[in-house]
């Protein structure tokens, strides 16, 4: 072997010893830097919404904010709301819904201003309906299908 074969071959080697330590340095900086970044508390898990789907991929149900309120929806297999949990921002007191889309039925139970409210609807609108009116006196009322009321019972002066 003769000197000026030698040194190409030791010239080679430099250059491959040149890269590998770059690559090595450029490895060594992005496992520093990775390690430097702070994980998410444990058992947190943060999204603006959750959807979870059955087998076929459909959302059935929904965790996340509509319109500034936190809501959370399942719906049935055909993708129509059928219980409905949120906080709406305006009075921004928790509601709960129940609804039959075919038969166009609700159960309404929410909190409003005035205090609880309890709504059964039909597609005629709310038929009956028990709650506690402005003058924070209960009140009791039932509608038959074209709106007019049945009976309504309450107590006026309660709240006065």
């Amino acid at each position: 072997m003769d000197l000026e074969s030698r040194v190409a071959g030791l010239e080679r080697q430099n250059r491959r010893m040149k890269r590998l330590s770059i690559a090595a340095i450029a490895l060594l900086g992005i496992v520093v830097c990775m390690g430097q970044s702070k994980p998410p508390a444990a058992g947190t898990l943060t999204a603006e919404q959750f959807v979870v789907v059955d087998a076929k991929g459909r959302p059935r149900a929904t965790l996340g904010m509509e319109d500034g309120s936190p809501q959370f929806t399942l719906t049935n297999s055909r993708g129509q709301n059928a219980v409905l949990i949120e906080v709406p921002a305006t009075p921004d007191k928790a509601a709960v819904y129940l609804r039959d889309p075919q038969e166009s039925s609700m159960l309404e139970l929410a909190m409003t201003m005035n205090g609880p409210v309890v709504h059964l609807s039909d597609k005629s609108g709310v038929r009956a309906r028990l709650a506690t009116n402005e003058l924070n006196a209960p009140l009791l009322s039932v509608t038959n299908a074209a709106g007019h009321e049945l009976f309504i019972v309450t107590d006026k002066k309660n709240g006065q």
